[in-house]
């Protein structure tokens, strides 16, 4: 039982079919290292899209719960002192909340007293302050979120004029009424 390319037992090999069998040998062996080079990267690429998609599910998740966060948040805002004791258990929740943002790298992004960052920040509004220097956030409306350094959410912020801006109101009002 021999095959096309077997040599016959009996009968020694020549140089040329020596040759073609090594050739025959080599293109194999390129084949199955090309095929196996495939296969290292297909595992690679899989390992990477599986990473990613983990990555998005995770980030997906906690935006999710950030307006509830933020919703706790404003809730505290309004509580008053005959609720305080209550208002501290839901406070609790949402350090426990922030604390599973934390372990997840999910991170706030600073506003109040920090210079405007298009980048971070969406500016709602500007407004006149004394005690905000201009270009700086006075005020915070709504909380912005980064996860491994991309922002997921920026932050709706008020931006400051400046005191010259409270000055200059302050005189063209005093100047309207004269």
């Amino acid at each position: 039982m021999t095959g096309k390319n077997t040599p016959k037992q009996d009968k020694p090999m020549n140089a040329s079919e020596v040759e073609a069998l090594e050739t025959e040998v080599a293109e194999l062996k390129l084949g199955w290292q090309r095929t196996q080079a495939d296969f290292d990267n297909f595992r690679r690429r899989a390992l990477e899209d599986r990473a990613t998609l983990s990555r998005q599910a995770t980030a997906d998740t906690l935006m999710e719960l950030v307006p509830v966060f933020d919703n706790f948040q404003r809730a505290f805002t309004h509580v008053k002192d005959e609720h305080a004791s209550w208002a501290d258990g839901f406070r609790h929740i949402a350090k426990q909340m922030e604390g599973i943002f934390a372990e997840h790298g999910l991170t706030r992004i600073p506003t109040v007293g920090s210079p405007f960052d298009p980048n971070q920040h969406e500016a709602v509004s500007e407004l006149p302050s004394a005690d905000c220097p201009a270009g700086n956030v006075c005020e915070e409306l709504e909380s912005g979120w980064m996860l491994e350094g991309r922002v997921l959410k920026a932050a709706k912020v008020i931006v400051s004029t400046g005191a010259d801006q409270v000055k200059d109101k302050n005189q063209s009002e005093r100047s309207h009424y004269e």
